[in-house]
């Protein structure tokens, strides 16, 4: 299902600009619960259980934040910024 959602020209920049300036902090969750991911007990079973879920939570967020961000991108600017 799609959804169309109309966004003026600085609203499309704005969000194309938060999503580019968060991508280091999504990147260094996932790396961080990678690393938890890793962690075990005295006998071998996780400390973290929820690590890879997790983990892989921000790896999908991080596609689909790509995603949107690439949508924004080829959308035309309309030159005017009307809301």
């Amino acid at each position: 299902m799609a959804r169309t959602i109309t966004l003026t020209d600085e609203q499309a920049n704005l969000l194309t600009c938060y999503i580019l300036m968060t991508t280091n902090y999504r990147k260094g969750e996932k790396e961080a619960w990678e690393s938890l991911a890793k962690e075990t007990e005295e006998d071998g079973s996780p400390k973290f259980p929820k690590a890879p879920s997790n983990a892989k939570f921000w790896e999908d967020t991080e596609a689909r934040l790509t995603e949107i961000r690439k949508i924004i991108d080829a959308a035309p600017f309309t030159g005017r910024d009307e809301a």
